[in-house]
C-alpha cells in the first residue's frame, strides 16, 4: 500500500492565518468596548444612587432639626452647608378637625425640599410630615 501524500499549499495558508487572527482582534475589540460601556454605564448608576442617598440623608437630618425646635409658620431657604445641596423649609398650619368637627390647634404641615445638580441635570427631592405641637 502507498500512502498518498496532500501537500497543502504554504502560501494559501499564511493568508488563513492572517484574516483569522484579524477576525480575533475583531471580536476582542468588541467585547472589550461592550466591557467599556457597561462598566460606565455601573458606575454612573453608583453614582446616581449616591447622590440619592446623600440627599435622604440631608433631608432625614434637616427634619430631626426641626424636630428639635419650635414649629413657626414659615417658608425659607436653609442656609448653604456646602455640600452642593440646597434645602428648602416650609412649615405651614394644617386645617383639621376631630370627631366632633371642632378645629384641632397645633397642627402643622413641615415641608423640606432638596435640590442638587446630577450631570447637566437639576435633580429634587421633598419630605414632608404632618406634626403636633401643643
Amino acid at each position: 500500500m502507498r500512502a498518498l501524500h496532500v501537500q497543502r499549499s504554504r502560501k494559501g495558508s499564511h493568508g488563513m492565518v492572517l484574516l483569522e487572527a484579524i477576525i480575533a482582534m475583531t471580536v476582542f475589540a468588541m467585547v472589550v468596548v461592550g466591557l467599556v460601556l457597561t462598566l460606565d454605564a455601573a458606575l454612573n448608576a453608583a453614582k446616581e444612587r449616591n447622590e440619592i442617598d446623600m440627599a435622604n440623608r440631608g433631608l432625614q437630618n434637616q427634619m430631626a432639626l426641626v424636630h428639635a425646635g419650635r414649629l413657626n409658620p414659615m417658608d425659607k431657604d436653609l442656609p448653604d452647608d456646602g455640600s452642593g445641596y440646597t434645602y428648602h423649609l416650609q412649615i405651614e398650619p394644617e386645617q383639621m378637625q376631630d370627631q366632633k368637627h371642632q378645629p384641632v390647634a397645633g397642627m402643622y404641615r413641615t415641608t423640606i425640599t432638596v435640590k442638587w445638580k446630577s450631570g447637566k441635570e437639576e435633580e429634587d427631592r421633598s419630605l414632608s410630615e404632618l406634626m403636633y405641637q401643643p
